[in-house]
């Protein structure tokens, strides 16, 4: 059974995402979720017996380094570079109106 995407599944994708999309981007939307259905479908006909499934691509293990706590000293660097802070804390733009917040 092929999964299949078409204009009004997408648009639903798109408003459950809040994401708007013109009627052009829906129909192109639709062709790639397509692709993108149909190469893992190809994927999935791969024959994969006696193939040991691997962690990594590159032969590394342990690559990163402990997370130690430390004292950053250069604090003032970073607010420098920042458009906006106020009592060391950097100050953002607001993103969600108070009645999202709210329904959280």
């Amino acid at each position: 059974m092929r999964l299949e995407f078409d204009e009004q599944e997408v648009k639903k994708i798109c408003q459950l995402a809040q994401v708007k999309v013109t009627q052009a981007e829906l129909k192109q939307l639709a062709a790639d979720f397509n692709s993108i259905v149909g190469l893992i479908e190809k994927m999935n006909k791969l024959d994969l017996n006696g193939i040991e499934a691997a962690e990594y691509i590159i032969n590394a293990h342990n690559a990163l380094r402990e997370d130690i706590p430390a004292n950053f000293q250069e604090r003032e660097t970073l607010f420098n570079s920042a458009p906006a802070f106020t009592d060391n804390f950097y100050e953002v733009p607001k993103i969600l109106e108070d009645s999202q917040l709210s329904e959280s």
